[in-house]
């Protein structure tokens, strides 16, 4: 069997199969830029593994038959699972972006890469740590794949569709605009940035925070 390469966690923080083609996932990323007043933290929905494919083959034919095996033969171990699923719609990488397939060069011939992302369920379970485990044991049936190397490149907590916050975020920024207003006796509140993105931080082992980097300013009068 071939080796699966672990990385070092940042994370110390039963559903029928689906494939989630359309809804987008949004994996938090580290960030030392302090969120604003109005945020949500709640359970994350997944924890997500991004899971490397790489060719190990010279020839590009057999390159390309090793990443079409390996790919069909990773979809059937998901797709009997009776808990992970495998991601398929669009990925966000909070505040960053990644590439899903490119073809890299090192000292020897090109070789296809592509990435996959398994999910595992929560549910809202604290045991976060029960379910990392059963993820990495879990992608390690797939492991031995003739020619490609699989590489686990990163495991996270993972948020499905964080715009379905934005109403309710632009709600209580809306409150906390009149509270500014009567507060300050203010003239004017201008509010910047509702046009941004709904933005997760990973706030402990299980929980995130959704926001909106908008920015404040108020007027006061003049005596």
């Amino acid at each position: 069997m071939r080796p699966i390469i672990w990385p070092i966690l940042a994370l110390l923080a039963s559903p029928a199969f689906a494939v989630l083609n359309s809804a987008a996932i949004v994996l938090p990323l580290q960030s030392n830029r302090a969120a604003p007043a109005v945020t949500i933290v709640q359970p994350a929905d997944y924890l997500c593994a991004v899971v490397t494919l790489r060719t190990t083959a010279k020839d590009p034919e057999r390159q390309s038959n090793a990443m079409r095996d390996a790919l069909q033969r990773v979809h059937a171990i998901v797709e009997k699972s009776p808990r992970f699923e495998l991601h398929q719609g669009p990925a966000r990488f909070s505040e960053g972006s990644t590439s899903v397939f490119s073809s890299r060069a090192g000292s020897g011939p090109a070789s296809l890469q592509t990435s996959l992302r398994i999910l595992c369920p929560l549910n809202g379970s604290a045991d976060v740590f029960d379910a990392m485990k059963d993820l990495r044991k879990f992608i390690g049936t797939f492991a031995n794949l003739d020619e490609v190397e699989l590489t686990v490149a990163s495991i996270s907590l993972g948020v499905i569709s964080p715009e379905q916050f934005r109403d309710r975020l632009l709600a209580l920024i809306a409150d906390q605009s009149r509270s500014v207003q009567r507060s300050l006796n203010a003239r004017t509140v201008i509010i910047d940035g509702l046009q941004n993105p709904v933005i997760v931080h990973q706030v402990d082992d299980v929980n995130v925070e959704l926001f909106i980097d908008y920015q404040m300013s108020a007027t006061t009068e003049v005596r």
